[in-house]
């Protein structure tokens, strides 16, 4: 099936199949990198955050103690306004309050739900135990109790001291649910990193036996037919018609082969149409040989009349040579006579005026006779 494929198709399998590895490794990598980091969210955003809330809640159940004693104290001395310390153990009343709020919806899971809850109403007694304390206290200074004689300062040490320290505890206990989810977390993300990377190593170590396997198999689907190709173009060009050619795939190295082998027909039988062309032509050569030397030896025998005739020819120029000559003297002769007819001519005319006037000078002498 491999083999019937064009080479495009094969190189462009090969590719989406190393395209497809990539694509895995880089969905598990980022699938895993998004666990990861949302397991790294959930540790801020949740357990640092509300370990820090707890913390600072804590801090301001501290504060709230010693803003207590400090109102206590301030109303036992004389000239001492105690009024700021009743103002700051509200505001850290309101501090407290506001970071467990912040605190309680980062517990999700029923058991720090649990946990918090018994905080809120630890905390809900010691508040009204607070409530308590500044009435009885507020009471007492009205009343002129000395400090020693106050039941304030006694409920404070004994019943909302144990209020405190139940609250006090439970934010330790929420500090260390929250130290050991963010340690849970930690562990989680340690352990999710170590199972990705092998994880990601295997699918890198498949995908690159893979790739190889894929590209020996591409590569030689492409190289054998092209070596066939090149090993059948080189016997042709050696001028050797006669070797097999077979062709097995229908992909363009089969289609090559394939033009290859009607190549090998068509300049078989055109060689074979030369060849007898060939043998037409010689036996043709051979006749045209014949007539020619057929024609080679009339054209001796025209040579030979030829030049009998040359001969006679030079023997008929000599003729009119000499007879040229005999004209040219036959034309001097002429010349000369028609020159001497000319001269003769005015000799007869002078004559027959010469005898002209001799018979008028006779008629005259005869006159004088017949007179005499």
């Amino acid at each position: 099936m491999l083999k019937n494929l064009k080479v495009s198709t094969k190189l462009l399998a090969g590719f989406i199949f190393v395209a497809l590895f990539s694509l895995v490794v880089g969905a598990l990598g980022i699938s895993n990198m998004s666990k990861i980091n949302h397991s790294a969210h959930l540790m801020y955003e949740r357990e640092l955050q509300g370990l820090s809330y707890v913390k600072e809640a804590n801090i301001g159940l501290l504060y709230q103690g010693r803003a207590l004693r400090n109102y206590l104290m301030a109303q036992s001395l004389p000239g001492v306004d105690a009024a700021p310390h009743l103002a700051a153990l509200s505001k850290y009343d309101e501090q407290t309050r506001s970071y467990l709020d912040k605190a309680k919806p980062l517990f999700v899971t029923e058991e720090g739900k649990a946990k918090f809850a018994e905080v809120e109403s630890a905390y809900k007694a010691y508040f009204e135990g607070q409530l308590k304390i500044v009435e009885m206290a507020k009471q007492e200074e009205a009343a002129g109790i000395k400090q020693q004689d106050r039941k304030s300062a006694e409920y404070m040490m004994k019943v909302a001291r144990a209020a405190v320290d139940k609250v006090d505890d439970g934010l330790t206990t929420l500090t260390k649910f929250k130290e050991d989810n963010a340690r849970n977390e930690s562990e989680l993300a340690t352990n999710l990193y170590e199972t990705s990377r092998t994880l990601m190593l295997v699918v890198i170590g498949v995908a690159l036996f893979m790739g190889i396997g894929i590209g020996m198999l591409v590569s030689r689907a492409i190289t054998r037919p092209l070596a066939e190709s090149v090993a059948t173009a080189n016997t042709i060009a050696s001028g050797d018609l006669t070797a097999r050619i077979v062709v097995t795939s229908t992909d363009e190295t089969g289609q090559l082969l394939a033009a290859m082998k009607t190549m090998q027909e068509k300049l078989f039988q055109t060689i074979s149409d030369v060849s007898t062309t060939t043998e037409a032509l010689s036996s043709a050569t051979a006749q045209v040989s014949s007539t020619a030397q057929s024609l080679s030896q009339a054209s001796s025998e025209q040579a030979a009349s030829v030049e009998e005739t040359s001969a006679s020819i030079e023997q008929m120029a000599a003729s009119i040579q000499q007879n040229t000559e005999n004209a040219k003297v036959a034309d001097s002769m002429s010349a000369e006579g028609t020159r001497k007819a000319a001269e003769g001519g005015e000799a007869v005319t002078e004559t027959v005026a010469a005898m002209k006037q001799i018979a008028k000078r006779i008629g005259i002498i005869d006159d004088i006779a017949y007179q005499t």
